[in-house]
This record gives C-alpha cells, sequence and structure tokens, in this order.
C-alpha cells in the first residue's frame, strides 16, 4: 500500500475524530472491538491503514460515508458549501476553497497556520472571520495574498502579493 495513501486515509480519519470532537481513545471506545488509541493513532499518523473489515465501522463512530474515509470518494463533509451565491464573496468561501484548492485538510492548515481547528471550523462554516495575525497566517499557509484572503482585493491583476521568501528576503 502506498504512503500516500495511508497518510490520506490517515488525515482523513483525524479531521472526522476531530470535527467529532473525539479523543482517540473516545474513537477506540466508539469503535469496539478491542482496538486500542495507539492502532489509531499509527493509522492517523499514516504508518498504517485501518483493515477493511474496521472502516465500516470506523466511518459509523465518525457519522461519516465510508466511501469518503475509505477512498476519499466524494466532498469533505465537513465543508458546507455556500448556500447563497452571494456568499462566494465570503471570508468562509475563499478559506475553504484555497484549502481545498491547497490540497490541505482542516487538520493540517490548522496546524500549519497554528490556529485551533475549531476556530478554522467555524470561520469555513461562516462563524465569524480571522484577526490580522491570524489572517496572514493562514494565507502564509496556503500560499495566498492576506489581502485577497481577508476580502480587501480580487485575486490577480496590479499589486498581486508575492510571498517574502519570492521576494528575496
Amino acid at each position: 500500500m502506498a504512503a500516500a495513501d495511508r497518510r490520506a486515509v490517515g488525515a482523513r480519519i483525524a479531521e472526522a475524530r476531530a470535527a467529532r470532537g473525539l479523543t482517540v481513545h473516545g474513537l477506540a471506545c466508539a469503535v469496539g472491538f478491542g482496538l486500542r488509541a495507539a492502532q489509531i493513532v499509527r493509522w492517523e499518523a499514516g504508518r498504517s491503514r485501518p483493515p477493511s473489515t474496521l472502516m465500516g465501522l470506523l466511518a459509523s463512530a465518525l457519522g461519516v460515508p465510508r466511501e469518503w474515509l475509505s477512498e476519499g470518494i466524494g466532498p469533505s463533509p465537513f465543508v458546507r458549501p455556500p448556500q447563497d451565491p452571494r456568499a462566494s464573496g465570503s471570508f468562509a468561501y475563499r478559506l475553504t476553497t484555497a484549502r481545498v484548492g491547497a490540497g490541505l485538510t482542516l487538520a493540517a492548515l490548522a496546524a500549519a497556520a497554528r490556529v485551533p481547528i475549531g476556530r478554522l471550523r467555524a470561520w469555513e462554516w461562516g462563524d465569524g472571520a480571522a484577526e490580522a495575525a491570524e489572517l496572514v497566517a493562514l494565507a502564509a499557509a496556503l500560499g495566498v495574498d492576506p489581502e485577497w484572503l481577508g476580502g480587501a482585493r480580487p485575486p490577480g491583476g496590479p499589486g498581486t502579493w508575492v510571498a517574502p521568501a519570492q521576494r528575496g528576503h
């Protein structure tokens, strides 16, 4: 089994577990069958992959589709598309679009930007917006213009943001 596949499955398990507010021990107890927290830690780290016989139980305990958990088929159950077309200009829409475009899970972005995953999830669901320092950290982790992410400027065009590493600093 490819390491990238194990890491992707592990990232989806971690994302779903965090979204449900479960500890690794809590998830192990919810699945049952003598599953140990240490095994879940190995899965989330991408060191191994859950056996197919447990995938359905894991998905059920996490409240996610089995196909999404095991194969990444379908959209993440934790990204809520905007219901109102005007929402495409919202912070939530820009943040979600940038994160998905960068191929990052909520957990990976939270770690890279050093932002609590609960706040990040709330922002993606349209509950508030990041403060200036958080916005800069998020933009750096996503590789996007902080002014675009914050809604002050459309992407591209004159004055397009250049990452500090590209400026030679």
